[in-house]
């Protein structure tokens, strides 16, 4: 809110940021970072980024809705669990 410039140290011991990498690093970095979040289940990767926008700003109702939606009725959920148990990775498919 004070519009002041925080440094990149700064920002990452706070917790703003999740990594400060070298610029010349960072394409790489990012690359991977979402590599590893289309692993994971688009469902809860779609009530995360709901509940997030919701924190900076969204309306009640967005979340609600974007939110209301019980994982456990999806096959992406049972898929975790099943491969979770197997010891295996999951093949989420959006449903």
């Amino acid at each position: 809110m004070t519009c002041r410039r925080v440094p990149a140290a700064e920002a990452a011991s706070i917790g703003l940021v999740n990594k400060v990498v070298a610029d010349e690093e960072l394409m790489d970095s990012a690359t991977s970072l979402a590599e590893e979040i289309i692993k994971k289940s688009p469902i809860a990767i779609q009530m995360i980024k709901v509940a997030m926008n919701r924190e900076i700003g969204g309306s009640d109702l967005a979340y609600w809705k974007g939110t209301d939606l019980s994982s456990r009725g999806y096959e992406d959920f049972q898929e975790g669990v099943k491969a979770f148990f197997a010891g295996k990775a999951p093949q989420f498919k959006g449903r």
